[in-house]
C-alpha cells in the first residue's frame, strides 16, 4: 500500500466485488529498504521524507478514499494503528537485551497517525461513522 494507485485499486476491487466497505483496519507498515539503519544525526532527509510519505501520507489517503465510499453508503468504521511511542518516544531501557535502535521517524509517524485519527474522529465520528485508534507497544513492567 505504498502508492495511491495501489490504494485506489484495492478500494475499486473491494467495491466492485463486494459492493461495499464496512470497515477499514489500517495496520499497514510500508517502509524503505534501509529502514532502521540510521541514527538520528546520520538520517538522510530523503530517507525521512520517503518514510513519512509511505506511512503517514498513506494513512491519510486511504482513510480519505474509504471515507468517500462510507459516506455514500451511510455507514462504516475505520481503525488506525498507532503506537505508544507516538506519544512518549522510545525508551530503550525497557529493551535492555535488544541492543538496537529505532528510526527517529517512527515516533514522528506514529504521533502523526494518533493525532490525525483524533481529529478525524472529532470531525466525522458521531455524525457519520466512528474511527478508532489502537496503540500497541511495550510499557515499563509489561511482559514482552
Amino acid at each position: 500500500m505504498g502508492s495511491n494507485e495501489s490504494i485506489d485499486g484495492l478500494i475499486e476491487f473491494t467495491v466492485n466485488n463486494y459492493g461495499r466497505i464496512d470497515g477499514l483496519i489500517n495496520a499497514a507498515y510500508p517502509h524503505t529498504k534501509d529502514w532502521g539503519r540510521y541514527r538520528f544525526e546520520d538520517t538522510p532527509f530523503e530517507h525521512w521524507e520517503e518514510n513519512v510519505r509511505l506511512q503517514l501520507n498513506s494513512v491519510f489517503y486511504i482513510d480519505r478514499q474509504v471515507s468517500l465510499v462510507m459516506e455514500r453508503q451511510g455507514y462504516g468504521s475505520i481503525v488506525n494503528f498507532g503506537s505508544i511511542y507516538g506519544i512518549v518516544g522510545n525508551d530503550f531501557t525497557i529493551y535492555e537485551d535488544y541492543g538496537g535502535t529505532s528510526p527517529v521517524e517512527y515516533c514522528a509517524i506514529k504521533g502523526g497517525i494518533i493525532n490525525f485519527t483524533r481529529i478525524y474522529g472529532i470531525l466525522f465520528g458521531e455524525i457519520r461513522y466512528p474511527s478508532q485508534l489502537r496503540m500497541p507497544g511495550r510499557h515499563m513492567g509489561s511482559p514482552a
